[in-house]
């Protein structure tokens, strides 16, 4: 027995239209600028084989300081703009926004990955599809369900009955229409606003962020006719995360940094899937009646 996941993306019906009023996403910044600092020299090798030598940790101890021009619409009343596109390892709490003429409630950082088990979490009480093959006969079926539990094991209502995910002896491949809102591969900061009226406007929004790390290396030419040097030098940049930055115009620092404890990147929060059931045939009941166990179920896998 197996199953299969889908996702098919269907922008029709992302959100009702009550949150199209009151939800803007800004997908990526119109420029960017980046500096890196650094507080101990960085030898241009280990910098470039760090997939080699994870133990060194050179794209934690790197700093970048990201300023951001963007695009907002800014929602009237009580609205919500969730900023995309930001650098993998951003500092959350270093964030500062300006330009916005609205009060901020509040600031969230959402970093969900996505994955089979954060998909039926985020979309407990979504309508989804169901396709089970007959591995015999190769015969599909589909069907409509609503998700009633997620990760910790699935639990679809389908015509009025509820089924345990994986436990009818058939290929079973879910479809999801939309991905939830919050999950992917790269932090979204969410700030919750209050504004008098809606409207576009251009905002600064700057942030610390790890992950961006340089080196330097000099050739040095002596010409001995005259004693003068001639001194060449370059800068290697890396950058670890997810997120590029192109054309984007970067200066490097050297010196000490003064961090503490907080200046830490969002982590991603990781879930995985635990579906398991009992003998086949028995995880349906409805009616008021449920006929599912037949004994107390299996402890879950280790």
């Amino acid at each position: 027995m197996r199953r299969l996941l889908a996702i098919t993306t269907a922008l029709t019906v992302l959100a009702p239209s009550v949150w199209a009023q009151t939800e803007s996403v800004s997908a990526r910044p119109d420029t960017a600028t980046v500096v890196i600092y650094r507080d101990q020299p960085v030898d241009t090798v280990a910098l470039m084989e760090q997939s080699r030598q994870p133990w060194s940790r050179l794209d934690r101890e790197g700093l970048a300081l990201i300023v951001e021009t963007r695009t907002v619409d800014l929602p009237a009343g009580e609205g919500i703009i969730r900023f995309r596109g930001l650098a993998t390892g951003v500092v959350p709490q270093s964030a500062v926004l300006e330009g916005l003429p609205a009060h901020v409630v509040e600031r969230n950082a959402d970093f969900d990955l996505l994955s089979p088990a954060s998909l039926m979490e985020k979309s407990v009480g979504e309508v989804v599809r169901v396709v089970r093959t007959n591995p015999a006969t190769g015969e599909q079926v589909e069907k409509a369900a609503v998700i009633r539990a997620g990760a910790q094991g699935t639990v679809l209502e389908i015509d009025g009955r509820f089924e345990a995910l994986d436990c009818s002896g058939q290929t079973e491949r879910v479809i999801f229409d939309r991905v939830p809102e919050g999950l992917g591969d790269q932090p979204v900061l969410s700030v919750r606003t209050r504004a008098e009226r809606a409207g576009r406007h251009t905002v600064t929004l700057a942030y610390l962020a790890t992950g961006l790390q340089w080196s330097a290396d000099y050739v040095a030419r002596l010409d001995p006719s005259d004693g003068t040097l001639d001194l060449t030098g370059w800068v290697t940049l890396a950058n670890f995360g997810g997120t590029g930055f192109p054309n984007a115009p970067v200066q490097v620092v050297a010196g000490t940094l003064r961090k503490d404890e907080g200046t830490v990147p969002v982590e991603p929060v990781v879930r995985y899937q635990q579906n398991q059931c009992w003998p086949q045939g028995t995880t349906t009941f409805g009616s008021g009646e449920f006929t599912g166990y037949g004994g107390a179920p299996p402890p879950p896998p280790p």
